[in-house]
């Protein structure tokens, strides 16, 4: 208490709690910026959304996801957050999409229990109105945030945040829509992306090996595996990759080694030497 007491001012204070605040510096906040990483926040959380929902594990790296742009705004905000939003979500290449091009197909739904209190006997007409929306029509809804349009000669306003925009599912492509963003993730994992997961997951099993046997991190190994034709032709082309993420000087795939494991359906043994 002392030293901070005598810390803050030669005079020192009466009391912490009667000391105001420091004022904000306002030329410090980044609209922008903030912008930018609450975008990159949503979209990672409808990617991983989808993964956890699917079942594929974060350190399997996936072929590409596809975000649609309302304008020209849009695709400048996707392009500045691309490489952040690919490192968190392990997916290799980001498809910024034109509204007009047709890949994803929106709808709305009226929430009924929203609506009700708010539109009254029009509510027949608003469920007609905007299940008849288009594509175009739903990207103005979102941009704008609301519309209003006639019915029995009264103009009657709805808000976006009373109705659910959804997204019809892509062939081959996992949609998900949340927080006025949608994202269409590809999950078909080819036997190189496959091949990169299991490397990763060797990466993974190995560090906590090192871990669990006290090694120090900056402590270099040899790996000694028993593994199967197809599980050291898979990693083969991970080899340097697997080697320095785990400070290994060489990997031998060798008749006998200590720890048993299982990975994506490989029954391997492991054995770490310090060097």
């Amino acid at each position: 208490y002392q030293d901070i007491y005598a810390g803050i001012s030669i005079a020192g204070l009466s009391s912490v709690h009667l000391t105001s605040f420091p004022e904000a510096d306002k030329s410090l906040i980044k609209p922008e910026l903030e912008k930018k990483i609450n975008t990159a926040r949503k979209l990672t959380s409808l990617v991983l959304s989808i993964r956890k929902k699917e079942n594929l594990k974060v350190r399997q790296p996936l072929a590409r996801v596809l975000v649609p742009a309302l304008n020209d705004s849009d695709v400048e905000l996707l392009e500045s957050i691309r490489e952040i939003l690919l490192a968190e979500v392990n997916v290799k290449a980001l498809e910024v999409i034109a509204p007009d091009t047709g890949v994803f197909v929106k709808k709305v739904k009226p929430n009924f229990k929203a609506l009700g209190p708010k539109v009254g006997r029009h509510m027949k007409a608003v469920k007609a109105f905007v299940e008849g929306m288009d594509n175009a029509a739903i990207d103005a809804f979102q941009a704008t945030g609301s519309l209003t349009f006639e019915d029995q000669g009264l103009p009657v306003t709805i808000f976006i945040e009373d109705c659910d925009v959804v997204t019809e599912d892509i062939p081959g492509m996992l949609v998900s829509t949340g927080d006025g963003l949608t994202i269409a993730l590809d999950a078909e994992l080819t036997d190189a992306l496959r091949n990169e997961g299991l490397a990763r997951e060797l990466v993974n099993r190995l560090q906590n090996l090192r871990k669990s046997s006290g090694l120090e991190v900056i402590d270099q190994i040899d790996i000694h595996i028993v593994a199967s034709d197809l599980f050291e032709a898979s990693i083969v082309d991970y080899v340097g990759y697997i080697k320095s993420e785990v400070l290994a000087d060489s990997i031998a795939f060798v008749d006998i080694a200590e720890n048993a494991m299982e990975i994506e359906g490989h029954e391997i043994s492991v054995s770490i030497i310090k060097k």
